[in-house]
């Protein structure tokens, strides 16, 4: 047996010996240091101030500073056009300057063997049109960073790579609730907004802070992971903010339970590779808001090429925007295989692109978010706008486009 394989046998035993206590968990001030470095959010609300810029008669959409702002003072501005719905919501139209990639809701986002999403892998699509792994290997689309995921050693941050064979056994003592798992805000009475639950590894000095927000938890706290009868075994159950109202199986062939547990909705999540869909920042613009259809199109691209979504998860509030996998592979026509964290970067575009999200129209879909309803009821959203003018839903696009600012990348 080699050296490191026995201290690991060993902390295994160690950690399986010891019972939960105020010693399995950081001191207070490493805890402090440690939240005085985790991501934090707070509510946030958009407010609209009149530009001098004009749109023309057809486009009808003023032109507005849209301010995004948080309570703890954070705050970002844009550029769109706008207008209020007789429903009392509103419509919100801007161009920026290309589109970021979110992985979340795919069950391939995040996986715990890959936490820099470098595996290597063959992705193909199932009879449903599903991308799926066909060499059973392990390909994560994102970093287990940018999903929210956050180690430490001692209180200083590191990465998975940076002590790859430390957050192996890491995670293996986890995975075999080996650690005790604590929620952030009963432990510390600190609310930093996002639902932090970590883990703390005494022999190592390591802390693992993971977020619902992105990698949901089960009622024992501890992460949910797809079982081994997933098509996706072993792989981060990633959440998005909205969810299916019922199950939406995917290429999944196994029942909800046998997927993961129950409460772990492994079913009901966006999937980035399956739905085309938007992130607002913040989660709400004033009446247009997550769960409402959007509609996109390259700035200077053909008419044809519009891509119909929903914004299906809440962004930082200083990039707008981001687009799921299959909503940045529709608008960019790129048909290449996903494979891991190399190819949803090489989806992150710097074309100009124009977005409109028609604000109250969420409720049409009634919760189902498949891209077949999505696309049928933003069709319709997007008809009636253009007819709120009296012009074809892409003339009156195009005149938008023509008095929108491109707003800089983020």
């Amino acid at each position: 047996m080699r050296f490191s394989s026995f201290l690991y046998a060993l902390a295994l035993c160690l950690a399986a010996a010891q019972s939960v206590s105020a010693q399995d968990r950081p001191s207070k001030s490493q805890l402090d240091r440690m939240i005085s470095q985790l991501d934090k959010t707070s509510p946030s609300k958009a407010t609209f101030t009149r530009s001098s810029a004009g749109a023309s008669a057809q486009c009808g959409m003023p032109a507005y500073a849209m301010t995004v702002s948080r309570a703890n003072g954070a705050r970002h501005t844009f550029s769109v056009l706008s207008e209020p719905t007789t429903a009392g919501s509103r419509n919100v139209f801007a161009a920026t300057q290309g589109l970021a990639s979110d992985a979340d809701g795919s069950p391939r986002a995040y996986h715990p063997r890959d936490p820099q999403g470098a595996g290597q892998c063959k992705v193909v699509l199932d009879a449903k049109g599903n991308a799926v792994v066909s060499d059973g290997q392990t390909c994560a689309l994102d970093t287990l960073y940018d999903g929210g995921t956050l180690v430490f050693r001692g209180t200083g941050k590191i990465t998975p790579t940076t002590a790859s064979a430390d957050w192996s056994n890491f995670w293996s003592l986890i995975a075999s609730q080996k650690l005790p798992s604590f929620d952030l805000k009963t432990v510390s009475g600190v609310d930093l907004g996002y639902h932090y639950y970590f883990f703390y590894w005494k022999q190592a000095d390591m802390t693992v802070f993971f977020k619902d927000e992105n990698v949901q938890r089960t009622n024992q706290g501890y992460p949910c992971v797809r079982k081994s009868k997933s098509v996706f075994a072993g792989y981060f159950v990633s959440a998005t903010t909205i969810k299916h109202q019922n199950d939406v199986p995917g290429a999944e062939t196994a029942s909800a339970d046998d997927i993961a547990p129950a409460e772990c909705l492994a079913l009901r999540n966006i999937d980035s590779e399956a739905v085309p869909y938007f992130v607002i920042p913040g989660g709400s613009l004033d009446g247009a808001a997550v769960g409402d259809v959007v509609v996109a199109r390259l700035r200077s691209g053909p008419k044809d090429r519009l891509v119909f979504g929903v914004a299906a998860d809440a962004g930082p509030i200083a990039k707008f925007g981001e687009g799921s996998v299959l909503f940045n592979q529709l608008l960019f026509r790129d048909t290449k295989p996903v494979v891991n964290n190399n190819g949803l970067n090489r989806l992150d575009h710097r074309e100009p692109v124009a977005i409109l999200i028609l604000g109250g129209s969420g409720k049409s879909l009634n919760q189902n978010y498949t891209r077949d309803n999505i696309e049928k009821v933003a069709k319709a959203a997007f008809a009636k706008w253009g007819a709120e003018k009296n012009a074809d839903p892409v003339q009156r696009f195009d005149a938008c486009v023509a008095g929108a600012p491109v707003n800089p990348r983020r």
